[in-house]
């Protein structure tokens, strides 16, 4: 492959699809104020961190027709390893019996000085929302009763709150037939408001091309998949590359648990074959890999990796090297605050 090639995706707005909340023409994420890959594991039996709590004095009181209970409610927020993210995490405690099940509450997100947004909370890693919703005169019900003892994650539409006002000091506000609840919440500190994990594990949205601006015309392809039947994912790793003047192919790949955050590969140098418009002219047996050296890949946040590489078996020395993300994957976006 001669020329790495480096482009833009430019994605087109319709007043419509704003106003929906859509994003055209084949944007499926969500758009969300968490990244993808921030809440690497479920929150939902976590225990309360009760020294970055922001709230813990006030009680929600659900008063629902024929049933009344009253909850302990914490909030916090949980660090993404993307700069500026976090996400907040809502914790209810009965503290008083219900009689019967407890609908869950109405929520708005207000940031100083903004207008308030409509809220939802769900259940990590299920995507789908928890709420109560009024959509062309009919309220719709959406898993909308909540368990006792469970964290949830808030979130709001990205039409009504940017991931900036997300992560500026905000007002969590609860409504469920009794008083309102006002819950303020600081700005996203990422010494205080730590993440899951010290340190970010690869998934499968870290696949796609990876460029340093030193290197033009050249650069990282990384694909992440499962290992069928296990626990366990892969990744195999192509640099498009030169030398002595001719482009070429060094490869890797090798198989990882699942969360680990640094991957060291043996790289080999692909040689041999014919152009791409002759098929059935060469076998695989045309083709020779020579040991290269070996490659250890870290990630830091979703649109960054590192990568320490070891090429002195070919005279290529030792280096390490920061890589940036080339392209947004159309539809399956890793940092889906964008």
């Amino acid at each position: 492959m001669k020329h790495f090639l480096q482009f833009a995706v430019f994605a087109l707005f319709t007043q419509t699809a704003m106003a929906q909340g859509l994003l055209a023409p084949n944007n499926y994420t969500t758009q969300s104020s968490i990244p993808m890959g921030c809440l690497h594991l479920s929150p939902f039996f976590f225990p309360v961190p009760d020294e970055v709590v922001y709230d813990d004095s006030v009680s929600f009181v659900s008063n629902q027709p024929g049933d009344t209970a009253t909850y302990r409610v914490r909030v916090w927020r949980i660090g993404c390893h993307e700069p500026g993210r976090s996400a907040i995490a809502i914790h209810f405690q009965e503290t008083e019996s219900s009689q019967g099940l407890v609908f869950y509450p109405l929520m708005s997100l207000t940031p100083p000085g903004g207008a308030e947004a409509d809220a939802y909370a769900f259940l990590y890693p299920t995507s789908e929302p928890n709420f109560l919703s009024l959509g062309d005169g009919i309220l719709n019900f959406t898993s909308s009763f909540f368990s006792d003892g469970v964290t949830y994650v808030v979130d709001s539409p990205r039409r009504f709150l940017s991931p900036e006002q997300y992560n500026q000091e905000i007002v969590l506000s609860l409504f469920n037939g009794g008083p309102r609840i006002d819950i303020t919440i600081p700005v996203y500190d990422p010494s205080t408001d730590a993440p899951q994990l010290e340190k970010p594990g690869f998934h499968g949205r870290y696949s796609g091309q990876w460029v340093i601006d030193e290197l033009p015309n050249s650069g990282l392809l990384l694909q992440v998949g499962e290992v069928p039947d296990t626990d366990r994912n892969f990744v195999f790793a192509i640099w498009f590359t030169y030398f002595g003047g001719v482009p070429t192919w060094v490869v890797g790949n090798r198989d990882f648990d699942v969360g680990a955050n640094e991957i060291s590969l043996d790289m080999l140098a692909v040689s041999g074959g014919e152009f791409l418009t002759r098929p059935g002219s060469f076998t695989k047996d045309d083709i020779d890999f020579e040991t290269a050296g070996t490659m250890t890949l870290r990630a830091n946040h979703c649109n960054e990796l590192e990568a320490d590489v070891d090429f002195t078996p070919i005279g290529e020395g030792a280096t390490s090297l920061t890589l940036s993300r080339l392209i947004r994957i159309a539809g399956y976006d890793c940092d889906q605050t964008q």
